[in-house]
């Protein structure tokens, strides 16, 4: 798909290609380079998106990221990612900003090869970019490369890279990761058995409010699994667990084990 093909209106003999030729000459007298700075023609963008003129903003951001500025390479692939929908050209203008060092275009290059958006899927080009947006600490970004180390997706498996990335997203306090990392913990996954480290990341996680932390957390103190056993502790989290609906399985195992909890002190 061309970078034009989205700007052809209904009625129009133009070309999406020769209407953007139009609004890029008609940018060039509206906005010119010697009247404004980049950072003030990528203002004034901002200005036409907000005011819903999104070709015009289009061919003022095109000027831009044509000169190399990454915010507005960007923000081309934004703009033809959810608002003229063509991924293909969503993809073009999200790999140069990623190249250039854009955290969140490195997001989206992951995404977009992940999915198969504009492209066909490619693993290893989403587990590429997925990566280079972790190293600049985006959280989600790196519970992805944690996940993908997991189970070797888009890369050699390798469960000790799985849990560094995802505790690097724990810290950044995305609750899913702190689930996987007390997970992985008390499991000993990609390394030894800590129930200290374990008790903390599912803490974090069941504070958060991720139902499947609070139940393992639960039986953690219900059994005694590496802390001293504390059945008052352990109703409590399931109680909480027993409140949450996102997950069924989860709601009604903490349920049962309350039920089997008050039929002993009776």
């Amino acid at each position: 798909m061309g970078l034009f093909s989205k700007l052809k209106r209904s009625g129009s003999n133009d070309s999406g290609e020769e209407r953007l030729k139009k609004l890029i000459s008609e940018s060039e007298k509206e906005y010119p380079l010697s009247k404004y700075s980049p950072g003030e023609l990528y203002q004034e963008g901002v200005k036409l998106l907000d005011a819903n003129k999104t070709d015009k903003a289009l061919a003022l951001y095109l000027r831009l990221a044509n000169t190399g500025m990454p915010a507005a390479q960007y923000a081309c692939g934004a703009i033809y990612g959810e608002k003229m929908n063509s991924p293909a050209d969503a993809l073009h203008w999200f790999e140069l900003a990623a190249a250039n060092g854009v955290t969140e275009a490195q997001f989206k290059c992951g995404e977009m090869y992940a999915r198969g958006l504009g492209t066909a899927v490619d693993r290893a080009k989403s587990f590429h970019w997925f990566e280079k947006a972790a190293w600049q600490g985006d959280r989600l970004a790196q519970f992805n490369c944690g996940a993908m180390y997991n189970t070797g997706d888009g890369t050699t498996r390798d469960p000790s890279k799985a849990l560094y990335w995802f505790e690097k997203s724990a810290e950044n306090g995305l609750k899913e990761a702190q689930f996987n990392c007390g997970a992985m913990y008390n499991a000993g996954e990609g390394t030894a058995v800590d129930n200290e480290k374990a008790l903390y990341w599912l803490k974090a996680a069941a504070e958060q409010g991720h139902a499947r932390a609070q139940y393992n957390l639960a039986i953690m103190y219900f059994n005694g699994e590496g802390i001293q056993k504390d059945l008052k502790e352990s109703v409590a989290w399931l109680a909480r667990a027993s409140s949450q609906d996102d997950d069924p399985n989860v709601k009604k195992a903490a349920v049962d084990l309350l039920k089997q909890i008050a039929q002993a002190a009776n």
